[in-house]
Formats: C-alpha cells, sequence, structure tokens
C-alpha cells in the first residue's frame, strides 16, 4: 500500500490490499484496518544535513515520532541507523532523497508511505514494515506554526510536519478531510497532532 503525501496530500492505493475505511459518529478519523502487533514498532532513522533554520532533519523526524508515542497509546522506537526503504527487509527506514527508489515522485509530491502486510487467517493483516521517502527536490525548511503565505518563502514547507503525517500513515491512519487534522488530505497550518489524529489511533489499537 503506497501513500504520497502531496501538497494537497492525495492518496492513492498502489499494491496490496483494498482499504477498508471505519469512521465512528463522534470522530472523523479514517483507518485502513490494519494494524502493529502489540501497538509498537522500531524506526531505522538516519537522515544528514539541516534546515535552512539550522535545525537536523534527524532531529526533526525523531521529534514527529516522539509526538505520536507521547499523545497516543503506539510507540515509535528509535534505531539510530540507515535502512534502505526501497529494500523489503522488515525494517521501517527513512530517507530524504529527490527520487522514489528510482522513479520520480510525481507532481506535487512531498513524500511516500509504502506499507508491507501479513496476511491473517481471521481479521485485518497485520503492518509488518512501513517505509517513508521524503521528497528531497521540494523546499523543505523546519518552522512550526502558519505556512508562509506569499513572497519568497511561500514554496517552504515544513519537514516536521511532512514526517508527521507520513509517521501517521505508518501507523494504520489514512487521509482526514472532515475534521482539523494531521493526517487532513491538504497541508495547511496545523503543525501538531489534533484530538481527531490521537481518537483514530486510540480506535484503532
Amino acid at each position: 500500500m503506497m501513500h504520497r503525501y502531496k501538497r494537497n496530500f492525495n492518496f492513492f492505493a498502489f499494491f496490496g490490499l483494498i482499504l477498508i475505511a471505519a469512521t465512528k459518529s463522534t470522530c472523523a478519523f479514517e483507518l485502513t484496518g490494519s494494524k502493529w502487533l502489540g501497538a509498537e514498532t522500531d524506526f531505522y532513522v538516519s537522515i544528514p544535513g539541516a534546515s535552512g533554520t539550522g535545525i537536523l532533519w534527524n532531529t526533526a523526524f525523531i521529534t514527529a515520532m516522539e509526538e505520536w508515542t507521547t499523545e497516543t497509546s503506539f510507540t515509535f522506537t528509535l534505531k539510530e541507523e540507515y535502512r534502505d526503504p526501497c529494500a523489503n527487509d522488515g525494517a521501517n527506514g527513512v530517507d530524504f532523497v529527490e527520487d522514489y527508489c528510482g522513479s520520480e515522485f510525481g507532481k506535487n509530491t512531498l513524500g511516500i508511505t509504502v506499507a508491507r502486510y501479513e496476511n491473517t487467517i481471521l481479521g485485518e493483516p497485520n503492518l509488518v514494515q512501513a517505509d517513508i521517502i521524503l521528497n528531497g527536490s521540494e523546499k523543505f525548511d523546519i518552522f512550526s506554526g502558519a505556512l508562509p503565505p506569499f513572497g519568497p518563502l511561500s514554496d517552504r514547507f515544513d519537514f516536521r510536519r511532512a514526517a508527521l503525517h507520513e509517521l501517521g500513515h505508518v501507523i494504520g491512519l489514512e487521509h482526514e478531510g472532515t475534521k482539523q487534522a494531521i493526517m487532513a488530505p491538504e497541508i495547511s497550518d496545523i503543525d501538531r497532532l489534533q484530538p481527531d489524529d490521537i481518537a483514530g489511533v486510540e480506535a484503532l489499537y
């Protein structure tokens, strides 16, 4: 299953199973139905370099992982080493490069999450690997708050916000189009987890 994170976050089912969307009357989060055993997984992170504001890409990604772990019942365990996100090796990795495993990202694509599943006898398949590839050819920086409105900085995108969104897909969340959420299908001024994001994780796990 592949999720493309775009400036307007379109979702594409690329391979794997057809998504099963679940909604609740009090919240509008969307779930794949598949999840990690034990509500936890290791994630391998080693991203070189820093943003224009001087913050390390690695630091921003790890901070995004910590937010999901602190605010929800899901746990990311940090492994500070590189694993190739294009490899089917059972390890969850991240990279920040100008192509997606040798292919072009596509217009306006900020990042991609690819999830792999293991079938179960009963119920939904279990997630067994999920990798993130962020588009290094886009103009990323690291900043909080509102996106730059107009002018020379208006095409910048917050790297941490992108990582936070993609990690939501890793956990098993889909795009949310009706309530305020980091999992919204369009990039916005939201730069932290919202109640709907947290409720989605709690419903899944």
